[in-house]
């Protein structure tokens, strides 16, 4: 499961001698990398690392980064190693646990942390069709050209005409614009495309655009769409003993093998996400 950004992460470690127990090493070290590709080394006799018992070490590591951190754990005397890999994003959905739940007959919470990923999944598909749903803001996105009329953000819609936004070019000592300088912008939030009140257009691109992508308000056809995806996704791993009412693993494969090529979500789901999609810009 993902780890939700802010969290704490618990990265262990366990080491064996030559018959396989558990046996405590020389040295025990851990290169850590971050998704931006920044790393640190830590080691046992350092104390960056904690024993908890015989064989067995860990971090605590506070995640402060969105996007997939890697783990190199190795050990001498005896020798051992393992790499893995844990996914850390901010966690995002337009439907409710509850109402999730409610859908779907849940009423265990056994499995709430596989239905959170799933619930996350499937609001970023919907959001790939849709541009941004929830509410985030986007910092110093790159939007490609020279000389431009009008700007569409890259992760619109924008949440309101009277949001915060700074358009600057990558160009040093080129020009920066903003809702109060260079005489303001007009905004068309659900495209997310700018414009400049002076009647000018930008110039002396590409530029960098920071502002607040998503949707003050949700709309229904879009939270009953992630409903059936969470439910499509949710069959694969339903209870023997979940409602009867609610269609079988056989028979859920059954309709997945006549969906056509290039599947990404039932035909239902799919009926009403087109209809909130983002309008084109040329």
């Amino acid at each position: 499961m993902a780890v939700d950004l802010g969290a704490v992460y618990r990265a262990t470690f366990t080491t064996v001698d030559n018959s396989g127990a558990l046996a405590d090493p020389s040295e025990v070290t851990l290169v850590v990398t971050y998704p931006d590709q920044t790393s640190d080394t830590l080691t046992y006799t350092g104390t960056d690392i904690s024993r908890a018992s015989i064989g067995s070490f860990y971090v605590d590591f506070t995640t402060d980064q969105e996007g997939l951190w890697k783990f190199a754990w190795s050990s001498t005397t005896p020798v051992n190693s393992i790499t893995e890999y844990e996914s850390v994003v901010a966690y995002r959905s337009i439907v409710s646990m509850a109402d999730m739940k409610q859908y779907l007959h849940v009423t265990s919470t056994t499995q709430d942390s596989l239905l959170r990923d799933l619930m996350h999944d499937a609001t970023e598909l919907i959001e790939k069709h849709c541009g941004t749903l929830v509410t985030r803001t986007f910092t110093d996105d790159h939007i490609p050209g020279y000389y431009k009329s009008a700007l569409r953000m890259p992760h619109g819609p924008i949440i309101d005409a009277t949001s915060d936004i700074t358009i600057t070019t990558y160009w040093d000592g080129g020009p920066t614009w903003t809702q109060t300088e260079g005489g303001g912008f007009i905004v068309n939030p659900y495209a997310g495309v700018i414009e400049l009140k002076s009647r000018i257009s930008f110039w002396d691109g590409p530029w960098k655009a920071t502002y607040i992508g998503g949707r003050k308000i949700i709309p229904g056809r879009l939270v009953l769409a992630a409903k059936i995806i969470i439910d499509d996704l949710w069959a694969l791993h339903r209870e023997t003993a979940s409602d009867p009412l609610s269609p079988s693993y056989d028979e859920e494969m059954a309709m997945m093998e006549r969906m056509p090529v290039g599947y990404e979500m039932p035909p239902q789901a799919w009926n009403l996400v087109k209809r909130e999609k983002r309008p084109g810009f040329a």
